[in-house]
Formats: structure tokens, sequence, C-alpha cells
């Protein structure tokens, strides 16, 4: 009986583990996710910034008031957009690879441990660029990747013989009329027409 009862705590562990884990992940994803928002909308800012400094280049005439008012707009948008990404990015937690005994226990040299990857802006840089780092898990609800693709017609169910069972390839199935009976496969059919 105390067997099951700890088989039961540690099952409860490990499902309050999963979740906490699930709600981190979720958290370090959505931050990474503002970030790259917040990178977005700067891009926009400077590539608007760019406009406008093309346009008083351009310009023979004096500048007008609303273009440097809006340049003064772009520059504080740009600044508190920096500000935010930086404090986001100061706010992400650094993630150190942790050691399986498989990986305690060889003897090799360990490449790719934490004075690789020393914080989170390497993690940050890889989700913006793409790539992923086997040390690091930002969604786990991703299926594993196997090596062999089977064709999807190679395993298909065989269709159906197109020929009758015997018991009913003495019948003949002649279109009826409303108002006929036609008995067919021991079924009877009758479709009234109503005046």
């Amino acid at each position: 009986m105390e067997f099951q009862d700890q088989l039961n705590d540690v099952s409860r562990q490990a499902i309050c583990v999963q979740t906490l884990i699930e709600e981190k992940l979720r958290q370090y994803k959505a931050t990474l996710i503002n970030i790259v928002q917040l990178e977005d909308a700067s891009q926009k800012v400077s590539a608007n910034l760019r406009r406008i400094e093309e346009h008083q280049k351009s310009e023979e005439d004096p500048v007008v008031h609303n273009i440097g008012t809006a340049k003064q707009l772009f520059e504080e948008q740009l600044d508190f957009l920096g500000r935010q990404k930086e404090r986001l990015l100061q706010e992400l937690p650094p993630l150190a690879p942790v050691a399986s005994s498989e990986d305690l226990s060889s003897s090799d040299e360990q490449t790719g441990g934490a004075q690789d990857f020393p914080n989170s802006l390497f993690i940050y840089n890889s989700f913006r660029v793409g790539r992923t780092c086997e040390e690091y898990a930002i969604d786990l609800d991703a299926p594993p990747i196997f090596g062999i693709l089977y064709h999807p017609c190679k395993f298909r169910a065989k269709p159906p013989q197109h020929r009758l069972p015997s018991r009913y390839s003495s019948l003949s199935f002649d279109p009826v009329t409303p108002t006929e009976l036609s008995v067919s496969a021991a079924v009877l059919f009758y479709n009234p027409v109503r005046d």
C-alpha cells in the first residue's frame, strides 16, 4: 500500500513540475515574441526617420515645422522602444543547460556547455534568425522528427471490389417512377404521390 502511495506522489510531483515548466516556457516564449515585435516597430520607426531625413535633404524650401515635430516624435518613440527592448532582455532568465547522469558519466569533454551560451541573448538571436539550440527547449509541444518518412499512399487501404455479391447480381436495378413499388434485395420502397 505504501508503494502505491509513493507512486501516486511521484506522478503528482511530475505533473506539478511539468505544469511549472510549461508555464515558464510559455512566459519565456511570450517575452521573446514581445521583443521581436518591439524590434519590428523600431525598424518601422527608423524607416520613417530615414524618409523624413531624405525629404529634408531633397527639399530646398525651409524646413517645415511639422516635419521637425514628426522627426522629434519618431526619435522619442525609437528611444522608448529601445528601452523597452532592453528591459525585456534583462527580464529574460538565463537558461543554463542541465547535465543528465549520462553526460556526467561520460569521459568525453563537453563541447556545448554554459560557457558557450552565457546568457539569454544568444537564445534570443537564435530565435530571431530561426536557429535552434539543442541545449534549450523553447517549445516542448512540437512532435519529434523521425528520419523515415513513409509514402502516404503506400499503406493506404485497398479500395472495395466493384463487383456486387452473388446474391445481388441477378437482380436488375431499373429506374422506378414515384408511384411504383419496387422490390430489391428484400427491401420494400414505396413513394406515394400526393394529389
